[in-house]
């Protein structure tokens, strides 16, 4: 997929530009396709964009990939990422520990796993303040660590305490603390509230939103819930077995899709005998873990109620097909 789809131009200048990126797994001498080809441009500072899928999709290898996370037996056999015009993939140690925290930062599904059980939950956020910026005192830190509780709704008598003293919401906040700690431009949240009640899951979303809003930070919000993307991102890609097969504003993806499988995830909302959970259940035969040479037509076609013919033989491209919506199907 040589083109970067996004709602503004392709400039070299891009605040975030993945060309062709290719991540496989090796498993038991198999080769297993996680990204197969993606290509994407977010344009500016301040973009949000929702990525959604079933469980398997690929949408935290991309979140990963972009974090330069990608460890052994997964690699990037191709392609880049580029932030700022700096690619990811090349950067020494030292760029990649100035990247991590203080330009991308992420919070990540399960909370708990994210927070040390032996640490109060002011130290933790002083411990990353101080560990990235050598030159400030404990008390300045501690004061910062201190207003960023507070932003994210952690009462002052509660900084002491410990994780497991924390309910699940709460641990949210925390981790979300921590990823604002160092004032990143991107914030990537991968299933940030999925463990949550859906009070609970409201209050972190309306949290995440007031600091991206606040901040004017850009957001990559992954979650197999597409309805949760309402209200909280201008924009959605839609992903299924590795590769993007529908990008647009949000508004326009939600309620009038164009790929198949959209238009699945988003008629799985009406059935309520599913209670969503056809959302977050890996597709019949795991497309997305199928051998790479295996790939060349399109992946949704066993399950696609309007595949034809050159659907089993050639794969789609994504290709633009409005002015801001891009959609890889033949049936455009």
């Amino acid at each position: 997929m040589s083109n970067a789809p996004a709602t503004e131009s392709n400039a070299s200048s891009s605040f975030l530009q993945l060309s062709d990126l290719t991540v496989e797994y090796t498993v038991e001498d198999n080769v297993f396709r996680a990204l197969d080809g993606i290509s994407l441009d977010v344009p500016r500072q301040g973009y949000t964009l929702g990525i959604v899928g079933e469980s398997g999709s690929g949408k935290t290898t991309l979140g990963m990939s972009i974090m330069g996370m990608i460890q052994s037996p997964g690699k990037v056999v191709e392609g880049s990422i580029k932030f700022m015009g700096k690619d990811v993939l090349e950067m020494s140690g030292r760029e990649m520990r100035n990247y991590r925290g203080p330009s991308v930062s992420m919070v990540y599904q399960s909370a708990m796993n994210s927070l040390n059980p032996v640490m109060n939950i002011l130290n933790h956020v002083v411990e990353v303040i101080r560990d990235h910026s050598k030159n400030i005192s404990k008390s300045e830190a501690t004061e910062r660590a201190k207003k960023l509780l507070t932003d994210v709704g952690i009462p002052e008598d509660r900084f002491s305490s410990y994780p497991h003293e924390f309910s699940g919401g709460m641990r949210q906040r925390v981790v979300i603390a921590l990823a604002l700690a160092l004032n990143p431009k991107l914030l990537i949240a991968d299933e940030p509230t999925s463990a949550l009640d859906v009070i609970v899951q409201q209050q972190i979303l309306g949290l995440l939103k007031k600091h991206i809003v606040d901040r004017g930070l850009s957001l990559f919000f992954i979650t197999h819930e597409i309805a949760l993307t309402e209200g909280l991102v201008d924009n959605v890609a839609v992903m299924f077995a590795g590769e993007i097969v529908e990008l647009g504003p949000s508004s326009k993806v939600l309620f009038s899709p164009f790929h198949p499988y959209s238009e699945e995830l988003l008629g799985s909302l009406l059935n309520m005998e599913s209670n969503l959970s056809t959302l977050d259940r890996p597709s019949a035969q795991n497309e997305s873990l199928v051998p790479h040479d295996l790939t060349r037509a399109c992946k949704f076609s066993v399950r696609c109620k309007y595949a034809f013919d050159r659907c089993r033989k050639e794969r789609p491209l994504l290709r633009q097909v409005e002015k801001d919506r891009w959609v890889a199907c033949h049936k455009y």
